[in-house]
């Protein structure tokens, strides 16, 4: 599940702002190596996220509502 999603991105060849098309609940797949994995303290304990780009995603099973 996304818990979080930034703007976008610049793109440098172009200077072309691409949007982000990920949103805040999306449910994705992505590669066993994707991203870099984060242990981050909430107000549950602690959690363990991966931090990675939009282009890391392989599927997004389930957009949110």
């Amino acid at each position: 599940e996304v818990v979080e999603s930034g703007i976008g991105f610049t793109a440098k060849d172009t200077g072309v702002f691409v949007p982000n098309t990920l949103n805040k609940g999306d449910i994705v797949l992505y590669g066993i190596s994707a991203g870099m994995p984060i242990t981050i303290e909430n107000g549950n304990g602690k959690e363990d996220v991966r931090v990675m780009r939009e282009g890391d995603v392989i599927l997004v099973v389930k957009k949110s509502s």
